[in-house]
């Protein structure tokens, strides 16, 4: 899922309009100081980045948003298999 990616523009963590298909995510960048092919020093970003489908973007979104009401659920879940298996 992850791939070494470089490039002299330091890389936005979240793209979200790079691309139609998919948003593009990126970790551990790191500035890097080289020397180029003239001779002179240049910059460039080397990164990890990963491709994810927009539509399963959407879906880690909604999950995120709805966070508090999955951990109530899981409480409440919690609870009722106390009661069952105490029943």
């Amino acid at each position: 899922m992850w791939h070494k990616s470089e490039n002299t523009i330091r890389p936005a963590q979240l793209d979200k309009s790079s691309s139609k298909v998919y948003n593009i995510i990126t970790k551990n960048v790191e500035e890097v100081t080289y020397i180029d092919d003239e001779g002179k020093e240049a910059t460039k970003f080397v990164y990890d980045e990963a491709f994810i489908l927009k539509e399963d973007w959407e879906v880690y979104e909604s999950i995120l948003q709805n966070k508090s009401d999955l951990q109530d659920i899981a409480e409440a879940l919690d609870i009722l298999t106390t009661i069952v298996l105490e029943g």
